[in-house]
């Protein structure tokens, strides 16, 4: 029985041994797990959240805690979803430099509008928004916002916008680093609130041919109201 126990014990270490270099190997594995914990730590903060009666810092103070929730893809919402004040914090977590350069630049983009303001964190823990990267070859798709919002109110609570590195970082696709970060640009504006338009728009549906436009600074402006984020003028 001992001896049972030793090499069980043997080969979970091997199990673990092996993950371990996978994950320090290859990029795609990393990115994989990396994703997992960070979905499963935006489910356990939900559910501690709802537990406590206390959701996240973009849900309103006036909510009931029993307030009826539901996550929509960015691009398909409908009616006025919004946050409370035209802010938020962002935990960016991309396991790639291009993308989490590209994401970077895309938040300090919109920061300077100065009609929305995302705050970036070092942790995924009571961020209002994950972003992370995707390997994704069967969704079409460069890039996905998915909020959690309150069904009666259109009130966010919190969001995870992903990058496709299927897509973004293949040179088929002839994603040079301007689309990447008009692609990062895009979705931060469902991130917001925005939905697709088929004007000159960072919001058109291709997602990468446009960066912000002054009608994009006006439509967050008609969400949010002339409300400035604190930290701009």
């Amino acid at each position: 029985m001992k001896h049972q126990n030793w090499l069980e014990t043997l080969v979970y270490l091997c199990l673990l041994c092996a993950g371990i270099f996978f994950y320090q190997n290859n990029e795609g594995f990393a990115q994989t797990v990396d994703n997992g914990i960070n979905q499963v730590r935006t489910l356990v903060d939900q559910g501690e959240n709802k537990l406590n009666g206390n959701h996240k810092a973009a849900s309103s103070s006036s909510a009931p805690a029993n307030q009826k929730q539901q996550v929509i893809n960015g691009s398909s919402k409908s009616g006025q979803a919004r946050w409370d004040k035209p802010s938020a914090t962002i935990y960016v977590n991309m396991h790639d430099d291009n993308l989490q350069q590209a994401m970077e630049e895309a938040i300090h983009a919109w920061n300077a509008t100065g009609v929305f303001h995302f705050e970036q964190v070092h942790s995924a823990k009571g961020a209002n928004l994950i972003a992370t990267a995707d390997n994704n070859n069967s969704n079409r798709a460069a890039g996905l916002t998915e909020m959690s919002q309150y069904v009666s109110t259109g009130r966010f609570i919190n969001g995870h916008v992903y990058l496709n590195r299927a897509y973004l970082d293949n040179p088929m696709y002839g994603y040079d680093h301007t689309r990447v970060v008009n692609t990062a640009e895009h979705e931060l504006g469902h991130a917001m609130g925005l939905s697709h338009t088929n004007e000159i728009s960072v919001m058109q549906p291709a997602g990468s041919m446009y960066s912000i436009q002054p009608r994009d600074v006006g439509a967050v402006r008609a969400i949010y109201g002339e409300n400035k984020s604190s930290n701009h003028q």
